[in-house]
């Protein structure tokens, strides 16, 4: 198959997929990068790769990626899987790189087709989304059932949350393609994939959906003073992550039954993840200590309403990206993060509003949810930025 049509199939397919199967969204990713890179054959010696302004996120990135494997000679985790771990951010890292260069040297007809597949691969993703919302999760429940045997998984809700970010991401490059080309599909398309999101359930998901929503206000109402306004709250918000503790409820007061059951959970990681920071503030326990730090299997006991919950204090990793990079990697790491999410705001070009629901959404949900270094995770945040950069208008014709 031709590179180009690999392209056009992997971008249409990628949303849909993820429902059934999210953890497939990193060799997609892979998949689709190298495509754009073959399709644009120039592309492929590093002179090419690069775009006006790559030196300081690449700077960027090469910096975390160092002070991250320097963090491993001191890591409470196994070092050599947290190496593992650093060179696997690396090489995503690498290939979007090589994506967005070879997406910048597309044509408009390259471009126009790539918008099309993107349009129906989220319009096709939010319908069976909503689909599987409604018949209590029918195919999900057979698909496993065939696959293992039995009558499927107990909670199959939990097996699509990745599919349902994964639609979320990647509805804001498709808005702005719909919004450009075929304005009438835009609403429609919009109020399609909220639905989906929204009758999906996850709390994560549904307060992404806001995030994204009012980052994209700010951004239309006060153009570049949006833009501004966004990033000095993003990095804001890293810097001081760690000062939240008293904002939390304490334990005492989660058993007032105030909250849900997931997020008093959350409450008890981060004060746990905030006790073991404080004690390696500046240099961080090192890469992937999430996963092994002192106290962090233990339980805490919470009584509601007459009934003992028992919550692992640290299982994996926080559930908050900044709070992760913080405990982890200490200061360096959370400026690092903070200056790279400030460039990202900055930078928002043509189709701004667009570009900044698409980072607010994927904030909020990885304050929220997943782990930072989790492949699948990184490989949706790359995807969605090279949906962005091979569907706009072509860079060429503006400068022409």
């Amino acid at each position: 198959m031709p590179a180009s049509w690999l392209a056009v199939l992997l971008l249409f397919a990628t949303p849909t997929v993820a429902i059934f199967a999210g953890l497939a969204v990193a060799p997609l990713f892979v998949l689709f990068a190298l495509s754009l890179m073959l399709w644009q054959r120039p592309a492929l010696s590093w002179p090419a790769l690069s775009w006006p302004g790559a030196a300081l996120p690449v700077g960027l990135a090469a910096a975390a990626a160092g002070w991250a494997a320097l963090s491993c000679l001191w890591t409470v985790a196994e070092p050599a899987p947290a190496l593992r771990s650093v060179l696997a951010c690396l090489a995503l890292a690498l290939l979007g790189a090589g994506g967005l260069g070879a997406a910048r040297r597309l044509g408009e007809p390259e471009r126009h087709r790539l918008g099309r597949a993107l349009v129906a691969g989220v319009a096709l993703a939010a319908a069976v989304l909503l689909v599987e919302v409604a018949s209590d999760y029918l195919l999900i429940r057979a698909l496993m059932a065939w696959r293992h045997g039995g009558l499927g998984p107990d909670n199959p809700q939990a097996l699509e949350s990745r599919g349902a970010v994964v639609v979320l991401l990647l509805l804001w490059p498709a808005l702005a393609v719909a919004a450009r080309v075929w304005r009438r599909a835009a609403l429609p398309l919009l109020l399609l994939a909220g639905a989906a999101v929204i009758g999906e359930g996850k709390y994560a998901s549904i307060l992404a959906l806001a995030g994204a929503g009012g980052a994209a206000l700010l951004v239309t109402v006060a153009g570049r003073r949006g833009r501004a306004l966004l990033a000095a709250g993003l990095v804001a918000g890293v810097l001081a992550m760690p000062l939240i503790g008293p904002l939390l409820p304490s334990e005492t007061a989660l058993e007032r039954g105030d909250l849900f059951n997931s997020a008093r959970h959350r409450v008890v990681i981060w004060h746990f993840a905030l006790d073991r920071w404080a004690e390696h503030p500046l240099r961080g326990w090192g890469m992937e200590a999430s996963r092994a730090l002192p106290g962090g299997e233990a339980e805490s006991l919470v009584t509601v309403a007459g009934t003992v919950h028992h919550y692992q204090r640290l299982p994996l990793h926080p559930h908050n990206g900044a709070l992760q990079v913080w405990l982890e990697l200490g200061l360096p790491g959370a400026l690092l993060l903070a200056a790279a999410l400030g460039l990202v705001a900055t930078r928002l070009g043509a189709g701004a509003a667009s570009g900044a629901a698409a980072l607010g959404g994927a904030v909020v949900v990885g304050c929220l949810s997943f782990g930072l270094w989790q492949g699948w995770w990184q490989s949706c945040w790359w995807l969605t930025a090279l949906a962005f950069a091979a569907t706009a208008r072509d860079p060429r014709a503006d400068a022409a």
